[in-house]
């Protein structure tokens, strides 16, 4: 059927474009009501019937099988782990608005409900607080009191910092503060972010004076300090009742972020205390300080249940000598309990000075995070000497007792540069990365986001006569591949450990690029032409290689 034959019955004014007639103009004139009536009626019928469509389809929807566990789960996805701040509470509350059994599968979904961020304790509704917790139901629950970035606290935003000078005028000690931590649901997790050394007395001796038997403390406690050591007027006398932490409770993690002091002071005078039984009861333990003081590395003598420890140092270099009275009775602290320590921003002299009274027999997992090997606290002939220096990452790690201590039960290394510029990305010398992986015979996973030439690498290994190294490594993952890296070296690396290496265990490979798309990595490796190896690799030798866009 032609179109011509479906045109309805009207003059041929209306297929031309003429000049139309007087008469022409008012029938067109008289048509276009009725016409525009008939439209709106058929696209009425139209909408129910595509109404009446799209809920025939809803009834075969596979949601509606859905269990509401699944889709909690869903939600719990969506909603990503960080706590909640005022906007994410809404876009909850936003789905639980959707229909009722969205409803029935948020309220079912404690872990939606667990976590919250707290601008300020000073005129928070803890009423409407505890009410929302209460729907948490046995999931841990979460409040983080003060800003969550650093952009907050440059923007103003969510200010606790008070800067009071004796408990009655802190403004952070208040009547309804004080009973949500003590009468409250028990919290697993407490932060506060930016609170003077005196808030955090007054709060913690007030809560003490307040609690009873009955009452939990919480699992875990993080403290950022706002501002230096003089603006918190830390305690430059030496007495442990005026530490912040004097009323500490005892607590299974700690997070500790201490004032900063300016690092032209030399050796410290402010003083460090935390009670022994609460360093006793920790099992894990992440502190920053940037103090010249040995009165942390005293700390951690009473450290005797840490299976975690992390330690950042904030690039600065320690001064204090190993003949400080503090050392006078503590000799070597062997921490056999620790199984995971993370070292960050340590320059290699602080390192040396530090973990020379350090020992970690039972270490299995380190990992090593700051910009490389550079060492920006050197006077510039020392720098000069350091960048000549063939083996930074080698003697940084023998600095942190690595190899002397725990090369026999090491079996994870993580070398992670906090810079995440391409352009800035450090390159291991050969020598270094050869020397690192032959101490350390038992290593089975490592992971770098620095770089190396793995031309030179293939290199020395096939002219190496003292075996495979590291022949124990089951997984690699280089978390940061350069564009240009070597893929045809490396992969040719693989295969002569798989040819030459008695037993070798290599099982894994994961790559992480600045290239878009699943199968790039693949893809560029049969551009290359070395498809082959790849193949070759996965099928004969079963190894897992993974490429993921960073």
């Amino acid at each position: 059927m032609t179109i011509e034959a479906n045109k309805p019955d009207l003059p041929g004014i209306f297929y031309t474009n003429d000049v139309p007639t007087t008469h022409e103009v008012m029938a067109a004139r008289q048509g276009i009501p009725p016409l525009a009536s008939k439209v709106a009626e058929l696209r009425s019928q139209l909408q129910v019937l595509e109404d009446q469509l799209f809920r025939h389809h809803s009834v075969l929807s596979t949601s509606r099988y859905m269990p509401p566990e699944i889709l909690g789960d869903i939600f719990h996805l969506a909603m990503g782990t960080d706590v909640l701040t005022k906007e994410g509470r809404q876009a909850l509350i936003d789905i639980t608005l959707v229909c009722k059994k969205w409803r029935e599968a948020a309220y079912l979904t404690g872990q939606l409900w667990a976590r919250l961020h707290i601008p300020s304790p000073k005129s928070a509704p803890f009423d409407d607080i505890e009410k929302w917790l209460s729907r948490s139901k046995g999931s841990p629950k979460t409040i983080v009191f003060g800003p969550l970035s650093d952009d907050d606290e440059v923007w103003g935003l969510n200010p606790i910092y008070c800067d009071c000078l004796a408990p009655s005028e802190c403004k952070m000690n208040t009547p309804r503060l004080l009973k949500f931590l003590t009468n409250g649901p028990h919290l697993h997790e407490l932060a506060f972010r930016n609170i003077s050394a005196n808030c955090l007395r007054a709060l913690l001796e007030s809560t003490k004076r307040l609690t009873d038997a009955s009452w939990r403390s919480w699992d875990s406690l993080t403290v950022t300090f706002e501002g230096d050591t003089e603006d918190n007027n830390w305690g430059m006398v030496p007495l442990p009742t005026l530490s912040p932490f004097f009323h500490l409770p005892a607590v299974r993690s700690l997070t500790i972020s201490l004032p900063e002091q300016d690092t032209e002071e030399g050796v410290t005078s402010a003083f460090l205390y935390f009670p022994g039984y609460v360093l006793q009861a920790l099992t894990s333990l992440d502190v920053e300080c940037n103090w010249d003081s040995p009165q942390l590395l005293v700390s951690l003598k009473d450290c005797i249940n840490v299976e975690r420890l992390s330690l950042n140092f904030s690039d600065s270099v320690h001064t204090w000598t190993s003949n400080d009275p503090a050392l006078s009775d503590i000799g070597t602290i062997s921490l056999s309990t620790v199984r995971s320590l993370t070292v960050k921003h340590c320059p290699r002299a602080t390192a040396s000075l530090f973990f020379r009274h350090l020992h970690f027999p039972s270490l299995v997992d380190f990992r090593l995070t700051q910009t490389y090997y550079h060492d920006d606290d050197l006077e510039e002939e020392e720098e000069e000497e350091d960048d000549e220096d063939p083996r930074p990452l080698y003697n940084m790690l023998e600095a942190l007792g690595i190899f002397s201590h725990s090369a026999s039960t090491l079996q994870s290394l993580s070398i992670i540069q906090d810079d995440d510029s391409e352009e800035d990305t450090e390159e291991v010398p050969t020598e270094d990365l050869v020397d690192t992986l032959r101490s350390l015979p038992n290593l089975t996973h490592l992971a770098m986001d620095v770089n190396f030439h793995a031309r030179s690498f293939l290199s020395v290994a096939q002219e190496s006569k003292s075996g495979v190294f590291a022949p124990n490594l089951e997984h690699v993952e280089l978390t940061r591949v350069a564009i240009g890296f070597d893929l045809e070296a490396f992969f040719r690396y693989l295969l002569h450990r798989k040819t030459t290496g008695v037993g070798d265990k290599m099982k894994k490979i994961t790559m992480s690029t600045y290239m878009e798309g699943e199968n790039q990595g693949t893809e560029m490796a049969v551009d290359f032409g070395i498809g082959g190896i790849l193949r070759e690799l996965r099928r004969t030798y079963g190894i897992v290689i993974e490429f993921r866009s960073m």
